[in-house]
């Protein structure tokens, strides 16, 4: 079955209710939300595969990942949140510090300040 884009169907539906009785109307209204639905199930579908994909390509990342099983023994840390930090920030050798390194992932708090007295804290 071909539907027609969404705003084509709601015109058509709205015609059509102008000119039919109450109980058609209501079927027509039950007709729309099906075809609603319809739709977002097949979104719903297409993120689910979408999703599989980048798993699978996550998975392929990880595979004799040294540093990622490492990350994986600090308590609170997962794979996800391995492979994020992992790939975020990269080489660690490239920071010359311990707190260059933390600031760069946004552990030390800042602030800045700015003409007229306003002052940012993050």
């Amino acid at each position: 079955m071909i539907i027609p884009p969404k705003y084509a169907v709601c015109k058509v539906i709205e015609t059509i209710k102008k000119n039919t009785s109450k109980s058609l109307s209501r079927k027509f209204a039950f007709l729309k939300k099906v075809i609603y639905w319809d739709r977002k199930l097949e979104l719903l579908e297409k993120l689910r595969t979408r999703i599989s994909s980048i798993a699978s390509i996550l998975t392929q990342l990880k595979e004799n990942d040294e540093i990622v099983e490492h990350l994986k023994t600090i308590s609170g840390i997962g794979e996800f949140f391995a492979m994020l930090i992992r790939h975020e920030i990269d080489r660690i050798d490239r920071f010359p510090a311990l707190d260059k390194l933390c600031s760069y992932a946004g552990l030390v708090p800042s602030t800045y300040s700015f003409p007229g007295g306003k002052t940012y804290h993050t």
